[in-house]
């Protein structure tokens, strides 16, 4: 199976998350992170603030992962 390029896969991965989570979220939360890489299973993201990190973690984890391993699955 071909790998996905970086760009397409968040691409995807945030158009489905855009879709799930109210616009002042995803906004805010997810619209600043970008994807660095990925090889495999393995997701390198990029992200402006330690503050966001921890609360990417705390809060919207799973769903990253989730939407990630659905669209590296296809």
């Amino acid at each position: 199976m071909a790998t996905m390029p970086a760009s397409l896969l968040w691409d995807q991965a945030l158009a489905e998350l855009r879709a799930k989570l109210d616009e002042e979220a995803f906004n805010t939360w997810i619209e600043p992170v970008q994807m660095v890489s990925h090889e495999g299973n393995a997701v390198v993201l990029s992200v402006p603030s330690l503050f966001i990190r921890n609360w990417l973690i705390n809060t919207y984890q799973e769903q990253i992962l989730d939407c990630l391993s659905v669209l590296l699955k296809r």
